[in-house]
């Protein structure tokens, strides 16, 4: 059954059922319950993974594409490993470090969001004088 392909959207949408109710309908990428169900699979051996919700699907694929256009990949990067390692990069513990200098605060950008409409509604005044 290894190289066993399914024929038709009929038999896409039994194995897409059957392996649904195995996966108790949940993403195994996001955990959360499949609303929309697609049949993933890897374009490179054309094997079928499981069942992602649609927009799991989608995202994955783009992960995966955006991850060989940038060169990452070029570089000998492996893709698996990489998305290991950007989670655990990810988690790592980065309160010790300053601040990068374009970062603001929820306080910071309320007060610039109220400095630029204080200043459209100025020139609106002028405008309307």
């Amino acid at each position: 059954m290894a190289n066993h392909r399914l024929k038709n959207a009929k038999e896409i949408a039994k194995y897409r059922d059957l392996a649904l109710k195995k996966q108790k309908n949940l993403d195994p990428i996001t955990g959360l319950l499949i609303l929309k169900p697609a049949l993933d699979h890897d374009h490179a051996t054309g094997k079928i993974r499981g069942v992602l919700d649609i927009r799991t699907n989608s995202w994955e694929g783009k992960v995966k594409n955006s991850f060989s256009r940038t060169g990452v990949a070029g570089l000998g990067a492996d893709y698996v490993q990489s998305l290991r390692n950007l989670a655990d990069y990810i988690e790592k513990d980065w309160t010790k470090n300053p601040l990068h200098p374009t970062y603001k605060t929820e306080d910071e950008k309320r007060v610039l969001k109220n400095r630029k409409a204080k200043k459209v509604r100025a020139k609106k005044k002028i405008k309307n004088e």
